[in-house]
């Protein structure tokens, strides 16, 4: 993978948060979630759920005054035969990006990767998660019942 010298998506957000807080610019939410989105669109055009997708795992290159965001983290995801598969193992990644159907134990394919990519334009427009919660059982029950801050 090459170096990307801006760091990850997540190191950013927990900069802009400290006062005083600096939103990122309409401009910069949609430059990187159009390059997270076409990166997950490539993953998933070739049958693979990423599983977990997150601030953490979107990493940063500024080259001049752009930013490039590249996917990173592939270690727990998973190629699917056919396009309507399913998978049913347990639950991966970060548990404010998961989402419902994957914590309740269901069936679930590539739309979960679609939930946490809305975790995260939410995460970068609000510079927060939109579940939040210190202990993970109140966290869980909120994902699963959709109920965000």
């Amino acid at each position: 993978m090459e170096l990307c010298d801006a760091g990850d998506l997540d190191s950013q957000i927990q900069k802009r948060q400290a006062p005083p807080t600096d939103y990122f610019s309409e401009d910069e939410v949609l430059m990187l979630f159009a390059q997270i989105c076409l990166g997950l669109k490539s993953v998933h055009d070739k049958k693979i759920m990423h599983r977990n997708l997150s601030s953490l795992h979107i990493f940063l290159k500024q080259v001049g005054n752009f930013t490039i965001a590249k996917l990173g983290s592939m270690s727990v995801a998973r190629v699917l035969e056919h396009t309507a598969a399913v998978a049913n193992t347990q639950a991966q990644g970060m548990v404010f990006y998961i989402a419902p159907e994957v914590i309740r134990g269901s069936p679930y394919d590539r739309s979960s990767d679609i939930w946490s990519l809305g975790i995260l334009l939410y995460e970068m427009a609000a510079l927060k998660h939109p579940f939040e919660s210190t202990q993970a059982i109140p966290l869980i029950e909120e994902i699963k019942k959709g109920k965000y801050h």
